[in-house]
């Protein structure tokens, strides 16, 4: 026996496929609930059985009117909602909304669940869709969830900028660094879980591995709305070609001054010659570009405006980065006597241009200005107006570990899961996704996680 709950609400063409799933709906706490799935079935006659506008409540015996359906793929999609666990979005005190979204179906299926030890739910859904409706439910209380991934090539750098690394020494690649085959099986099965929209390529300095050639190949030919390059651009005249026959969009490009020796002296590595020389090369080709430029008060405040004009001259967006306190920063005095804040930004900035507040996603990571008919740029501004609160971003590692905030340092390792059958793995991978959305915090807090090793 099974109870049918707001069964009516379902659109009843929804039915045309004659399928039928059934789950259980544990609440666990009040803003957490856990979701079985209990059987798959096709109905030889659904809506004459039990039709559309089934009483609320209403129990019945749905055993002689289905027969199981167990074809592998079914199968698969069972196995990965076994035990999965959900959390409460957009839903009325003491309710849980589950909203599937589906091109297909010409309206959106809400069914609240009440609150109760256990409650058991019937109501159909196309299979090709199953696996996206369990991806819309991995989300917090404040609504978020996992759309945008960043992946670390390597934890190696050509670099040690004196914000990331305290004494000088370039950064290595981690021990167990997955191959590019591995990392975009890990992407796919990502995609899969958690429905990630968007990736980043990061590092280290991801165009200094070998692995980057065939990473990035693979990762264009995946379904994904955008595909960015995050990099110091030592390497970008060498990749130009690979970059942007790849059909990429856009790149950011980390660079803190415009004056050779200043740039030795940040960065601790490479020249700038050749890094503007990739830029030019990247806007020659028509991608966009970000420039991303972290202020320092004892050692590049006075560049701060040359750096926005630079940009301004040839529509490239600056992304001023707030000293962040992670790594040997964290609860040091280099923290202290070099942060510039957002405040501090727009004084200098508002001593030269005009500008003003301007519109940004809601995800987005920077607080946004126009300098009306020149152009825009923006403010990382992770200790003054932090982005935590609608943060969509999960980070991976070269070595396979998975990310939830940059204020945390509990991982999960996805490593073990890159050999298995697919069906065996999603669901192990779905429940380290929902730890890892319960590492996120409501603020910035600082780490000691060295933000190199995990992507920026």
């Amino acid at each position: 026996m099974f109870q049918a709950t707001d069964y009516g609400a379902m659109p009843e063409h929804a039915l045309d496929n004659k399928l039928l799933a059934i789950f259980s709906v544990k609440m666990m706490s009040d803003d957490l609930a856990e979701v079985r799935v209990i059987n798959i079935m096709k109905f030889p006659d659904i809506e004459r059985r039990v039709g559309p506008g089934t009483p609320r409540d209403k129990s019945y015996d749905v055993g002689d009117a289905a027969e199981p359906f167990y074809e592998d793929n079914v199968r698969a999609f069972q196995l990965v909602a076994d035990s999965f666990v959900v959390r409460k979005g957009r839903a009325t005190p003491g309710a849980l909304l589950i909203q599937p979204l589906d091109d297909r179906i010409g309206e959106k299926t809400e069914t609240h669940f009440r609150t109760g030890r256990l409650i058991h739910v019937i109501f159909g859904y196309y299979i090709g869709s199953f696996a996206r409706y369990l991806n819309r439910m991995i989300v917090d209380r404040l609504g978020r969830r996992f759309l945008n991934l960043r992946v670390s090539l390597t934890a190696a750098c050509n670099y040690a900028c004196t914000y990331c690394v305290p004494d000088g020494k370039k950064l290595m690649p981690a021990r167990n660094e997955m191959q590019a085959t591995e990392l975009l099986t890990a992407v796919q099965l990502l995609q899969q879980a958690v429905g990630i929209e968007q990736v980043r390529i990061t590092g280290g300095e991801p165009l200094l591995t070998p692995k980057f050639d065939e990473f990035l190949t693979g990762v264009m030919a995946l379904p994904l709305s955008d595909v960015s390059l995050t990099t110091n651009g030592q390497l970008l005249p060498r990749k130009a070609d690979l970059i942007v026959n790849s059909g990429m969009k856009r790149i950011n490009v980390s660079l803190d001054t415009l004056n050779p020796e200043r740039f030795k002296r940040i960065a601790r590595g490479g020249d700038l010659e050749t890094v503007l020389h990739g830029i030019d090369l990247m806007l020659d080709a028509g991608l966009k570009v970000k420039i991303n430029m972290v202020p320092m008060r004892t050692q590049n405040a006075g560049e701060i405006v040359p750096m926005l004009e630079y940009c301004l001259e040839r529509g490239i967006e600056l992304r001023f980065i707030e000293l962040m306190r992670m790594g040997h920063l964290l609860n040091s005095n280099g923290f202290v006597a070099d942060y510039v804040s957002m405040e501090s930004l727009l004084d200098m900035i508002g001593a030269v241009y005009q500008f003003e507040r301007t519109g940004a996603p809601h995800d987005s990571t920077a607080v946004r200005f126009d300098i009306h008919g020149k152009g825009v740029f923006g403010i990382i501004a992770n200790e003054s107006e932090p982005f935590c609160r609608s943060c969509t971003r999960l980070r991976l590692s070269s070595d396979g570990r998975l990310y939830g905030c940059l204020s945390n340092s509990r991982y999960q390792s996805m490593s073990d899961l890159i050999a298995l059958p697919v069906h065996e793995a999603l669901p192990r991978l779905q429940h380290m996704l929902v730890s890892a959305l319960d590492d996120k915090k409501l603020s910035f807090q600082g780490e000691t996680t060295v933000m190199k090793f995990i992507g920026g």
